[in-house]
């Protein structure tokens, strides 16, 4: 709807009138649907200024609670917001001037794991999957007009991972003076260290990895220890505190993701998929984690080769007063090691679980590492 609107706006070509009349009702805050004073049959406005302010956190990411939803979301925003660039450069209407909409385009840097593959949380893609849940092409078409942003860099850099820097064939559109110039205008802001990760915290969105190594053309030792402190709701499971471990290009503790269904009629979705206990946490007295907002992140320091991070997320039982993680990460050289410290109290049971991944010997021979892990 708001599209639509958006796109008669431009037809009518009006700064003031009915067509500044309808781009303006694209933008109102008005009552949504269950909320009072919402009638159907009379909308009273269009809700994208509210819906950037409300439903999008400050790293770009939406209250989905699962990373291929979370990366999802933008998607609807992209034919409004060239629609409305199209209509005025100011900043009242143009979406990719509005900050939080750009932070969208380059939320998915930071999941990135070992440069190849983005954390699997909650409802996203299938057990043990490893694969980029972004849209390229969302990502791409935004770099013209984010290219003389403060994000520019970023989106630039994350461009060129995603496309494994391959720009060959990449151009602006047709009503650009140089539409060949697109890869230069790229690769002008890649950075020389591009493809060495950097870690990463994301606070209001819940997810925290601690990286080391790099990656050339004769090696790769990139590894991340990661921690989701996502909110349990909506398409995230009950895994609360839950880590993973990405090394030599492979997941060794892969997610189980979405279920067969997302409805009550699968019983395995509640008893198995998303339960606590198939999650790389701690099971609190047989019971799956409570609905919660994002952990509390306590300590996070990347200064050196011992990196660390430390979350409570205490509310996420009701028999815990502590329920907080601390993962540690010490880099040796060509590896790294993790230490993982969870603390609970309360409650009479406790079950700590790590479900790895299988790695058979014939497989580590098609893997290029020294040590195995």
């Amino acid at each position: 709807m708001q599209s639509a609107v958006a796109h008669a706006a431009l037809i009518l070509n009006e700064d003031e009138g009915r067509g500044k009349e309808m781009m303006d009702f694209v933008f109102k805050t008005a009552p949504l649907l269950g909320e009072e004073g919402y009638d159907q049959d009379n909308v009273l406005g269009g809700n994208v200024s509210n819906a950037l302010i409300a439903n999008v956190n400050r790293d770009g990411t939406s209250k989905e609670n699962a990373t291929q939803y979370d990366l999802g979301v933008v998607g609807r925003y992209t034919l409004l917001a060239e629609t409305v660039a199209m209509y005025s450069d100011d900043p009242v209407y143009n979406l990719y001037l509005n900050p939080k909409f750009g932070s969208m385009f380059t939320a998915g840097a930071p999941l990135t794991l070992v440069d190849d593959y983005q954390v699997q949380i909650g409802d996203s893609g299938s057990t043990a999957t490893s694969q980029i849940f972004d849209s390229v092409n969302n990502v791409v078409n935004a770099f013209p007009y984010l290219k003389d942003t403060p994000i520019a860099r970023t989106l630039a850099e994350y461009i060129y991972k995603l496309k494994k820097g391959d720009l060959s064939g990449m151009h602006y559109n047709v009503f650009t003076a140089d539409p060949e110039s697109l890869p230069d205008d790229i690769l002008a802001l890649v950075s020389n260290d591009a493809t060495s990760s950097k870690t990463t915290m994301m606070a209001s969105f819940g997810v925290a990895a601690l990286r080391d190594g790099e990656k050339s053309e004769t090696a790769n030792t990139l590894n991340d220890y990661w921690m989701s402190f996502v909110g349990n709701s909506g398409h995230g499971h009950q895994d609360m505190l839950q880590i993973g471990l990405d090394a030599y290009g492979l997941n060794f503790a892969p997610d189980l993701g979405t279920p067969e269904a997302k409805n009550d009629t699968v019983l395995s979705r509640f008893q198995w998929t998303n339960s606590t206990l198939s999650h790389n946490t701690v099971t609190v007295d047989a019971k799956s984690q409570l609905s919660s907002a994002v952990g509390t992140p306590l300590h996070f320091d990347d200064a050196g080769d011992v990196k660390v991070v430390d979350v409570d997320a205490s509310s996420t039982y009701n028999e815990t007063d502590i329920y907080r993680r601390t993962l540690v990460t010490v880099d040796v050289g060509a590896v790294s090691y993790g230490i993982d410290f969870f603390r609970v109290l309360g409650g009479s049971d406790h079950i700590y679980s790590f479900h790895a991944q299988t790695l058979k010997p014939e497989d580590a021979t098609a893997v290029d590492f020294n040590v195995v892990p």
